[in-house]
């Protein structure tokens, strides 16, 4: 690829990184207005919250998705998104809680488990991470078992668990898949 064409490249994913982030803060904006006519809406909280995760805003995210969580006890996706805050501000512990009470209202919530593998990995919980690393790795097999053309998220499981070959063949063989999906299609 040429140097112009590299430049160009990086300026498109520029711009549409900044369009999206425009996109979030005009979401924010309606949502606080939500918020002012509705205090009590949980779902309100819950998307705001994950719009501040998304624009790095992680006080901000830890403050709409604990009051989500209080709205809404039963939500596993609310707790789930809790626990992201969390351990992003590194609040392991609390972030652990979190992703087990996700995984108590969903035994199912793949994405739970995984963050609960890295929460205990980085509370030198190995074992007990891995054993949710491979539990993530089962649901997410199950989950794809009949969606071709969805990413295997396998790859950065293995990849956190220290197994790098591992991971790059699992990458290898979903975008094998994926491509085989794709000429089926085509050719229908």
């Amino acid at each position: 690829m040429s140097t112009k064409n590299s430049s160009n490249a990086l300026q498109v994913t520029q711009k549409l990184e900044i369009d999206r982030n425009e996109h979030k803060l005009v979401a924010l904006k309606e949502l606080n207005l939500v918020l002012k006519a509705n205090p009590e809406s949980f779902i309100a909280y819950k998307l705001r919250g994950t719009i501040n995760l998304e624009l790095g805003l992680k006080k901000e995210a830890l403050a709409d998705l604990t009051l989500a969580t209080q709205l809404n006890m039963e939500d596993d996706s609310a707790f789930n998104l809790l626990g992201i805050s969390l351990l992003a501000l590194g609040q392991k512990m609390e972030a652990l809680e979190s992703f087990s009470r996700s995984i108590e209202l969903n035994p199912k919530n793949q994405q739970a488990f995984f963050n609960r593998g890295r929460a205990r990995y980085s509370l030198e919980m190995k074992q007990e991470a891995i054993a949710d690393f491979k539990q993530a790795i089962i649901l997410d097999t199950a989950d794809n078992k009949n969606k071709s053309n969805k990413t295997s998220q396998n790859s950065g499981i293995f990849y956190q668990m220290g197994l790098v070959k591992k991971a790059l063949v699992d990458l290898q063989e979903t975008d094998r898949k994926n491509l085989e999906h794709r000429k089926m299609v085509l050719t229908k």
